[in-house]
């Protein structure tokens, strides 16, 4: 009787750990659960988190422009960057429609509109939204409207890399049967951890914010670091937007006492057409550059193994920016003072070109 009573006991009790166990299971999963709803976002949040959340330098509709698209949006043309963590970038400018990512703190957007609340940005190549209060005006100076009326050239910049490599390959010219990867792996700064990609669209923004002030038409590349566009695509995209020059901008990686600028052009004989005009426009924006940050060039690099001036159908060029593997290029590339100052060098650079091949075609 007692072996009965014993074994009775240690099923009742066997069981009712089973129960504690599922129930605390249970409970583990509803308290880390995460509910798809920001409540930091434009209609969900209250008046006392706006109140607690405004600051100097956020965005408020009102504080905009009154020129308004078909859709009801303020209309804009220019950069914000994310304020927070786990910033919700949704399809449609409501908390009900679907997200389609999730960004964290310092990501450069760029902003073509706002409405109620909501901000409109342009990522791979399509409308997004992102509640307003979640992102902040950057420190970039953009041009005014008027500036924007003062239109002479079109420029195509191209900054280098993005987050995702292409391992597939493609042929590095029209003609050629030699193939390399359609995009390699962004370089690393070996003293900041920053990566080249973000370096690159960062220094781009600012470069378009200062061509555009200057008169200039800008068009990027890419506007976002999770695009998937493989060398050749950013060449040819340059010649269907009728850019009168193309541009890239990278930061290489070599010996880490390797230093300073660097330019790369197609050699005479591939591209005879095109040549001096190359030439020119890469010598001027090394020549600002380095008169302006006392940086030193190691020249001109003529080349046909880069498949972006294979393709290319204007004058172009390739400038390295710095070598991420070289820890003073590295902080500088990094610094935000050194970028602006940086942009408006090359800047005069490519004005310079233009002042001189519009003197000649007169």
């Amino acid at each position: 009787m007692k072996t009965v009573k014993t074994y009775k006991f240690i099923y009742i009790l066997m069981m009712m750990l089973l129960i504690v166990s599922f129930s605390a299971c249970g409970e583990k999963k509803d308290k880390g659960s995460k509910e798809k709803d920001d409540p930091r976002e434009a209609d969900s949040i209250t008046t006392e988190v706006k109140k607690a959340k405004v600051d100097s330098s956020v965005i408020n509709d009102d504080t905009l422009g009154t020129r308004v698209d078909s859709f009801g949006f303020a209309i804009c043309d220019d950069y914000v960057v994310t304020a927070d963590n786990f910033i919700n970038i949704r399809k449609e400018p409501n908390t009900d429609s679907e997200i389609y990512m999730v960004l964290m703190e310092g990501v450069d957007l760029h902003r073509t509109g706002t409405r109620e609340g909501w901000t409109r940005v342009k990522l791979n190549g399509s409308n997004y939204y992102v509640s307003s209060n979640l992102v902040q005006e950057t420190k970039v100076k953009w041009a005014t409207p008027q500036d924007a009326e003062k239109v002479t050239h079109t420029v195509f910049i191209d900054p280098a890399k993005q987050i995702k490599a292409l391992s597939e390959e493609e042929a590095i010219a029209p003609d050629s049967d030699k193939k390399k990867p359609q995009m390699a792996a962004s370089n690393i700064g070996v003293s900041t951890g920053n990566f080249e990609y973000e370096l690159m669209l960062d220094l781009a923004v600012r470069l378009k914010a200062e061509l555009t002030k200057r008169g200039f038409t800008v068009i990027l590349s890419r506007d976002s670091s999770t695009v998937e566009i493989s060398n050749r695509d950013r060449a040819l995209m340059a010649a269907s937007s009728k850019a009168e020059v193309y541009i890239k901008l990278q930061a290489g990686k070599a010996a880490a006492e390797t230093e300073g600028f660097m330019g790369f052009i197609l050699p005479k004989a591939k591209n005879a057409g095109l040549y001096d005009k190359s030439n020119r426009l890469c010598e001027d924006m090394l020549s600002f550059m380095t008169k302006g940050t006392g940086k030193s060039s190691r020249g001109i690099v003529k080349t046909d193994g880069l498949t972006s001036l294979n393709y290319c159908t204007v004058p172009a060029v390739v400038i390295n920016t710095g070598f991420l593997s070289n820890e003073a290029d590295d902080k500088a590339l990094s610094d935000n003072n050194y970028q602006a100052d940086l942009a408006k060098y090359m800047a005069d650079g490519i004005e310079q070109y233009f002042k001189e091949t519009d003197e000649e075609s007169k």
